[in-house]
């Protein structure tokens, strides 16, 4: 009781802490639960979706811009050079420029004649800032709209030489000409550098550097009409362009492989694309950023279908459940607790769809005639059990054979004397004792056999030497235990309807053994035999039969005992009844071995 007590008082604990009522929650709440996390979940997942499609979608509209950009300054910028790079390469084939690199001697008037010269070439074009002209001695010329000073220690180190040496006369882009050429104004300039050659040998005579104005590179980039551009040399100097954007600069963008980073200013997301321009000491970078307007309308109309279905589904589902399946179940259960508070086995009447819960309701029915017929069965087989009973224990206490049994002893006690008065009292209480039992249904068939040698003595007493009896039971046959006195009825029945008829002597022979996991029980009488629309009027007799009026006084006797037999056995099958009109009756039972092995005999006679 104590450890009952314990564990509904831990359940109530479980339920408090886990939130649960102790009410066994419905169906429907529980399933209206799950709708309502599934619809979170998938409004979750929806809105997790929306994001990253937008993301992506902003990303990639980001990157596309910034690429379209990158690809048109880079375009002009190229474009630019090449054209510079001719007209340094007019510069160095003009024939005074050849003529102050070749001439031993220089003088003012040649070096004005080359400047002219230069400065007539220059005329054609704009943004460049400076040429300067040096001699293989490192005398030299120059035009310039500023101030320059020249790193002549620079230009002597082989690293300086190598670069415009290996190029063989082409011309090589860098900045503030390798670190050989610096502007007094700070500027920081691209220069084209090559070697000039002679016209006949083809030697080295100098070297040209031509620095180009910053004003090239803004022009370029106020074509592009885009204020978030950047230009700045490979060693993260500033060129030209947004200058807040060298703040965002990193080694990662000196590569010529295109590389992108997002950024953030305050609330606002964008990204930076940029990379170093092919064979210029160059690298631009482009800040662009995108609202949702930069989502294509295709991806907005996937995004609102997909809520559209997401919403539909849930609803389609909870409809169909409820109609389809929480409903019907609250009917169901409504209906069967009005069967059940009524207090009888009613089939349910409530109108259910034709789908499982239909079938669960027709299947309810089904068990509750089962349940009827079983009962009506049951009440029927008791019924017939308890009449069996009360007519065997009429048939076996009869007061004409009590009385004259008692006579008998009687004129014994006159005629022999007290011995055998007392072997027949002896013989009678032995009756009386076995056939009583303590009131036991159930007794060993040794038992049996013993109330069966009672009675036949107490006959042989009355009858003489007119009835004989043998026995053939099997030691594994006499511990099976057995309905009490259904060999009695047997026997009585073969005597006195059997072999008193036949006005001569008879013998009862009563065997048993066990074969196929059955125990045989035989009862043979050489009496006058039943005809054989008798035995099976006694075999084909239902368990309705109401009275013995339903047969004749044997058969009814007979038809008990062997109702009695099958309600033992829970089964039909359990009697054989052979007989020859003239010759001999033969009632054999049938008996399942499992069904012998209930008690012991020393539990039943303690």
């Amino acid at each position: 009781m104590k450890k009952n007590r314990a564990k509904q008082k831990a359940k109530e604990t479980l339920l408090t802490i886990t939130g649960i009522d102790k009410e066994k929650e419905s169906l429907s709440v529980g399933l209206y639960r799950v709708l309502r996390l599934g619809l979170l979940i998938l409004t979750i997942a929806f809105l997790c979706a929306f994001f990253i499609i937008t993301m992506k979608e902003r990303r990639d509209h980001e990157l596309k811009e910034a690429e379209t950009y990158l690809n048109s300054v880079e375009s002009s910028v190229l474009a630019a050079m090449d054209n510079y790079v001719e007209i340094s390469h007019l510069i160095l084939m003009n024939e005074d420029v050849q003529t102050f690199l070749s001439a031993e001697k220089v003088d003012k008037g040649l070096i004005n004649d080359t400047k002219y010269s230069v400065l007539r070439i220059l005329a054609v074009c704009n943004n460049i800032d400076s040429v300067h002209i040096f001699r293989n001695d490192m005398d030299y010329m120059k035009t310039s709209k500023s101030e320059y000073r020249v790193d002549f220690d620079r230009m002597k180190q082989p690293e300086w030489e190598n670069l415009i040496n290996d190029k063989k006369g082409g011309s090589v882009v860098r900045i503030n000409g390798f670190d050989a050429l610096f502007s007094f104004d700070g500027k920081t300039l691209m220069t084209i550098c090559r070697v000039i050659n002679d016209f006949n040998t083809q030697e080295k005579v100098g070297v040209l550097l031509m620095s180009i104005d910053d004003s090239l590179l803004n022009m370029i980039l106020h074509a592009q009409k885009n204020e978030n551009i950047c230009i700045l040399t490979d060693r993260g100097q500033f060129l030209a362009g947004d200058e807040d954007l060298m703040e965002h600069y990193d080694k990662g963008f000196r590569s010529e492989q295109e590389k992108s980073k997002t950024v953030w200013d305050g609330l606002r997301r964008g990204t930076i694309v940029g990379h170093k321009v092919e064979d210029l000491p160059i690298i631009v970078l482009c800040y662009s950023t995108s609202s949702l307007k930069a989502i294509s309308w295709e991806s907005i109309v996937c995004l609102v279908l997909l809520a559209m279905a997401f919403g539909t589904a849930m609803f389609l589902a909870g409809t169909y459940i409820t109609r389809r399946i929480t409903r019907p179940l609250a009917d169901l259960t409504a209906e069967i607790d009005r069967t059940k508070g009524a207090g009888s086995l009613e089939n349910l009447t409530v109108k259910l769809p034709e789908n499982e819960i239909g079938e669960l309701a027709d299947n309810y029915n089904d068990m509750i005639e089962h349940i009827r017929e079983l009962i009506s069965s049951l009440l029927e087989k008791e019924k017939t059990i308890q009449r069996a009973e009360v007519w065997a224990l009429h048939e076996q206490i009869k007061p004409h054979f009590l009385y004259n049994s008692l006579e008998t002893i009687s004129a014994m006690a006159i005629d022999a004397g007290a011995d055998d008065v007392h072997s027949a009292l002896e013989t009678l209480g032995s009756f009386f004792r076995n056939f009583l039992s303590k009131g036991d249904r159930e007794i060993p068939l040794e038992r049996e056999v013993h109330i069966i040698q009672d009675y036949l003595k107490l006959l042989k007493l009355r009858y003489g030497d007119i009835i004989n009896d043998e026995y053939d039971i099997s030691e594994e046959a006499k511990a099976c235990v057995i309905p009490k006195l259904i060999l009695q009825p047997l026997v009585e029945n073969g005597i006195y309807h059997g072999i008193r008829m036949k006005g001569e002597p008879g013998l009862v022979k009563i065997k048993a053994y066990l074969q196929d996991e059955n125990l045989h029980i035989l009862v043979r009488d050489s009496g006058v035999g039943m005809p054989q629309e008798e035995i099976e009027k006694i075999l084909r007799q239902k368990r309705t039969a109401k009275n013995e009026d339903d047969l004749n006084q044997f058969g009814f006797g007979l038809w008990g005992t062997i109702e009695r037999v099958k309600y033992f056995c829970d089964k039909e099958d359990v009697v054989r009844i052979e007989s020859e009109i003239g010759d001999h009756t033969e009632i054999e039972f049938i008996i399942p071995k499992d069904k012998t092995i209930r008690k012991t005999e020393e539990t039943i006679y303690p």
